[in-house]
């Protein structure tokens, strides 16, 4: 976790340095942090981070702030579409179970068309079947972009990940 929010800048870096294609992000201040933030990253947290107030339409709406109404439906229904969602828009998160929490979470992260995506225990609060299938569809998104997975779960990272960098107490121990 500790890592992950290094690198999506939510935790500043006390030593050392994090290059993303030839770009030291730890030196990155103000709109350059805000703006690489905003158009580089995706982030998928353990948690969801859904506002339950609000329904799916409306979570993901907040992601599409700049494009037009026409644009946002569009695009946040192809979304849901692409995680398995298709009419899921007017749910609240309390009526969906946790994978499909899940998927609007990563819905959210896609909706931002980043290079990168972040995600910190991403079945962390899931059932083996759900993991499965949350692994599975992260596998797929990994052809198109950067997909950096924190889990503690080693039989789906040994089945899905293409690399497996393993840490203790902050230190590399296998790469």
């Amino acid at each position: 976790t500790t890592l992950l929010n290094s690198i999506a800048t939510i935790d500043k870096v006390t030593s050392g340095h994090i290059f993303l294609e030839n770009k030291d992000i730890t030196k990155l201040k103000g709109n350059q942090l805000n703006k690489f933030r905003r158009e580089e990253l995706g982030f998928i947290f353990q948690d969801f981070n859904l506002i339950p107030d609000l329904n799916i339409y409306e979570n993901l709406s907040i992601v599409c702030y700049n494009k037009s109404d026409v644009e946002r439906k569009q695009l946040i229904h192809d979304t849901l579409l692409s995680v398995g969602l298709e009419n899921y828009e007017a749910r609240y998160s309390y009526e969906m179970s946790g994978g499909q929490i899940q998927r609007v979470a990563i819905a959210r992260a896609l909706l931002k068309n980043s290079k990168i995506l972040l995600a910190d225990e991403p079945t962390g609060n899931l059932n083996k079947e759900m993991s499965v299938e949350i692994f599975s569809l992260l596998k797929e998104l990994s052809k198109e972009k950067l997909v950096i997975i924190v889990t503690h779960n080693d039989d789906l990272a040994q089945k899905y990940a293409d690399r497996i960098i393993k840490f203790e107490d902050g230190v590399v121990i296998s790469d």
